[in-house]
């Protein structure tokens, strides 16, 4: 059922111009929230309730992660790597949107880790002001959005979807 409604999900943001969309912010919310209905015993967090002791988790691909970060985001690669030297840490898996993120953060959490869902992803970051970074640490307005479909960025971002 999660699997259906989540293509679901996806094909009706796929039919969505993004150029045409008026208010992005409200759509990336409608989509978030509808993804926490779908994962009820996954708590998402936002970017208001972050706190120093939060470790966030970029869950998207490499080449994504090669556009741009967040600030102090570490790879999930790196993570399960060394994932015993966050143990006091608030985990907080992120992608676009939170599509990829909350499954993974509710395996995670099945596992016994209290992680977390960041509500809207990326797109819900830049919304809300925050920053980018190259994997060289300097701040950017270039973002990789997984698909032309998710390219809700605010004005003033580029969009990377290849």
């Amino acid at each position: 059922m999660k699997l259906i409604c989540l293509i679901m999900l996806f094909t009706l943001f796929s039919c969505l111009k993004p150029q045409e969309v008026k208010d992005k912010a409200h759509v990336i919310n409608s989509m978030a929230a509808t993804l926490d209905k779908q994962y009820p015993g996954v708590p998402s967090v936002s970017f208001t309730n972050l706190t120093n002791d939060s470790q966030l988790v970029d869950l998207r691909t490499a080449a994504e992660r090669n556009i741009s970060t967040l600030p102090k985001a570490i790879s999930k690669e790196d993570y399960e790597a060394n994932y015993e030297s966050y143990k006091n840490k608030q985990i907080v898996g992120f992608d676009t949107l939170g599509q990829r993120s909350i499954v993974w953060v509710s395996e995670q959490r099945a596992y016994g880790i209290e992680a977390y869902n960041l509500h809207g992803g990326i797109l819900a970051w830049a919304h809300a002001g925050g920053k980018f970074i190259t994997p060289s640490g300097e701040e950017t307005k270039t973002v990789h959005v997984y698909a032309q479909a998710w390219d809700m960025l605010p004005e003033g971002f580029e969009a990377i979807t290849e």
